[in-house]
């Protein structure tokens, strides 16, 4: 196991790097694996589910955060039973500690995002976002 972790409050947001690079046995990453590909959030009839994305990062990925306000969260599957865990919040490129590769192609490229976190209604309008320690809120 490997792993790297880094807070820092800031004055609007944090700053967060958070990597944990795990093997395990074929039983517990199997089990693991599963668990990854049916994550899911809902509330109502709005529900987001984790995307794989096997087109920009070096190997396939579950993806929860996709640049949504600086954010990433993903998983990556290397393969030999191991998955790699990745969080960045208002990270520089140049701050991380880890290989460069296990970003996604998309690092830093200003613009929406994609959050499992954030629901919306099909008209695009955000109907709830998670909010940590509140749960489900709707924007103000």
């Amino acid at each position: 196991m490997d792993y790297y972790y880094y807070h820092k409050e800031g004055i609007k947001e944090p700053s967060i790097q958070i990597y944990l690079d795990c093997t395990f046995d074929e039983e517990s990453y199997a089990k693991e694996s599963k668990r990854l590909e049916a994550l899911y959030t809902s509330q109502d009839n709005y529900v987001n589910y984790v995307q794989f994305d096997s087109t920009h990062f070096c190997v396939p990925a579950y993806v929860t955060i996709a640049g949504h306000f600086n954010c990433y969260e993903y998983a990556l599957l290397p393969g030999d039973n191991r998955i790699i865990y990745v969080f960045l919040q208002n990270i520089d490129k140049g701050d991380i500690h880890f290989d460069f590769t296990y970003l996604p192609t998309y690092y830093g490229v200003s613009g929406g995002g994609y959050s499992m976190y954030v629901l919306t209604k099909p008209s695009g309008e955000v109907f709830y976002t998670y909010a940590k320690n509140k749960g489900w809120v709707t924007p103000d």
